[in-house]
């Protein structure tokens, strides 16, 4: 799957996602909060970082944040924002590196608190390179350290999907419309954003998370809400 090298790298990227404001993405830095304080998290990785949607307010709130992303122009975003916000963070950095080599560069003394996964960001490549990623979260957390990953939940839409033979078309707020097809045989999720900009992924169940992080000396839980769920995972 190549798609991605050409949507993320799209200096337009963020008008894709007019949803993304800021009260949604304060209630998920308060969620992420919570879980930091519960966990005594004072490091943390964020991986891919985009834009530094999250990194940043983490950081403003006091967490040692590190956040990688594979695409230069969403590093320069998140540069901006701190620039044209004029924020002093030491605490918060940045590298431009891919999570699928992510876990080879580290030292082996490098671990974090908290390892992060927002916004659907997991699915993207092959199975094959999607289990590596995985096996690159989970190494990358200390212990007694916890994995957060977001993704989506497959019980939310498949009936709608199923009842509408596979394939939606939707309206945006920007007058878009944008076709969402699955496919029940390779649980692969296409959205066609306007005929102009396509993103495809891997769509796996809770078990395949549960599984696989749980072979890695993880106690898991998986938190469902609505179009999504949130796998937290704890190393002991």
């Amino acid at each position: 799957m190549s798609w991605h090298k050409f949507f993320f790298s799209d200096p337009n990227y963020k008008n894709n996602y007019s949803y993304l404001t800021k009260e949604r993405t304060d209630k998920e830095i308060d969620f992420l909060d919570r879980l930091f304080k519960k966990h005594k998290v004072s490091s943390v990785l964020d991986i891919p970082c985009g834009f530094g949607r999250h990194s940043i307010p983490l950081a403003k709130l006091g967490y040692v944040v590190h956040g990688i992303d594979l695409y230069k122009n969403q590093l320069e975003m998140a540069d901006k924002t701190i620039v044209d916000e004029k924020l002093d963070l030491p605490n918060l950095t940045f590298s431009q590196k891919d999570m699928r080599n992510y876990q080879n560069e580290l030292s082996k003394n490098t671990r974090y608190d908290a390892v992060i996964n927002m916004f659907m960001s997991f699915g993207y490549y092959t199975r094959e390179e999607d289990e590596k990623i995985l096996n690159n979260l989970c190494n990358s957390v200390a212990n007694n350290g916890i994995l957060i990953i977001e993704v989506r939940n497959p019980y939310y839409f498949l009936p709608k999907m199923i009842a509408s033979d596979y394939k939606i078309t939707e309206t945006d707020d920007k007058g878009r419309k944008n076709t969402i097809t699955f496919n029940p045989v390779t649980s692969k999720l296409t959205i066609d954003f306007d005929g102009k900009r396509k993103a495809e992924m891997n769509i796996y169940f809770p078990i395949y998370y549960k599984e696989n992080i749980v072979r890695k000396g993880f106690e898991v839980s998986i938190d469902f809400k609505k179009h999504k769920m949130f796998i937290v995972a704890e190393k002991r």
